[in-house]
């Protein structure tokens, strides 16, 4: 099966998924990690901080008056080690390792490579391979030397010492996290259609084709979701920012913001005819309500805004709508 989604608020997203079972809501079973854990400093309990375990020499700075100094600072490589036991109903699910906040890791199960994560932004979550159950040995090696992060972070409020210092260590959420293989989806394809209500000027007939905030959708979402690798964002099906194309299980979708293209038979024959082709259907937002229509076979699909609308302006139109996601099931 695969999943559609379209929202509208300042641009239209659509999100194509493959393969996923039916759509439940599923209470994941996981095996705290926290407690007990050997180090290459000594002994310590996850989740904290070698400041916390008062790992390394203590060594700091004795004559600072400028900034509170830390007692046990450490920098540098931490490798941590315990072994887990994986209960016998975890082995037909698919097995997740979560450290919601750390430094740049790097993993290892009973000796073998699991991978290496350096972002900052997010938690770092592991796939691991199937693990039979019984006893596995964890290894997870910490980095928080200077040169495990682009040299522009070091002055940034998630590694300085005049903010939450640069600290080793895993904190928050740490467990493995067990769930059914078939709830997941194999890939995920997200593109983005830029709109008019992110213009950088107040007057839209001053404004500048592409010169919009929702161009830096895309950009974002590719950044902040690169460590995921079952997540593909589209820049190249773009005929321009506001109009995007994609085919689901031999079917086209046409997404377009909705300023210029409105739901008529002139406006929908002047699209298709720009485009060259028939598509199945034409998704587009910009008047904040849903609603669906056809024209000539072609199924004419308007989502709603996800924060909903209810401003002057809106009301003053008649525009004003509440909260609304459409999902496309395909």
């Amino acid at each position: 099966m695969k999943i559609l989604f379209g929202a509208a608020l300042a641009a239209l997203m659509l999100v194509s998924c493959d393969e996923a079972s039916e759509m439940h809501v599923v209470q994941r079973e996981s095996i705290d990690l926290s407690g007990v854990w050997q180090s290459s400093l000594g002994e310590c309990r996850l989740p904290g901080t070698t400041d916390e375990n008062k790992l390394g020499k203590g060594e700091h700075p004795t004559d600072m008056t400028t900034a509170l100094t830390r007692l046990y600072p450490y920098v540098g490589e931490v490798t941590y080690s315990r072994i887990i036991n994986i209960p016998a109903g975890f082995a037909d699910k698919r097995l997740d390792l979560i450290m919601e906040r750390t430094k740049s890791s790097t993993l290892w199960i009973d000796g073998d490579s699991i991978g290496h994560l350096d972002h900052l932004y997010a938690p770092h979550c592991y796939r691991l391979p199937e693990l039979t159950a019984g006893e596995h040995k964890v290894e997870i090696r910490i980095d928080n030397s200077l040169g495990s992060v682009p040299s522009g972070i070091h002055g940034s409020h998630a590694w300085t010492d005049a903010t939450q210092t640069n600290w080793n260590g895993i904190l928050g959420r740490f467990c493995i996290e067990a769930s059914p293989r078939a709830i997941h989806f194999n890939n995920v394809y997200v593109i983005s259609v830029a709109g008019n209500h992110s213009r950088l000027v107040d007057n839209k007939n001053d404004a500048i084709h592409d010169e919009r905030l929702d161009t830096l959708i895309t950009w974002i979402v590719e950044q902040t979701t690169k460590h995921i690798d079952n997540i593909t964002v589209l820049n190249d099906s773009n005929l321009d920012s506001g109009i995007s194309v994609v085919n689901v299980r031999g079917n086209t979708f046409v997404g377009v913001h909705g300023d210029f293209d409105s739901h008529n038979k002139s406006k929908v024959s002047d699209l298709v005819m720009m485009l060259g082709f028939f598509p199945t259907a034409i998704l587009n937002g910009h008047k904040h309500f849903p609603a669906l229509s056809e024209v000539n076979g072609i199924k004419l699909i308007q989502c709603g805004s996800l924060a909903g609308s209810g401003d002057d302006y809106t009301i003053e139109k008649r525009l004003s709508g509440k909260p609304s996601q459409t999902v496309l099931i395909c």
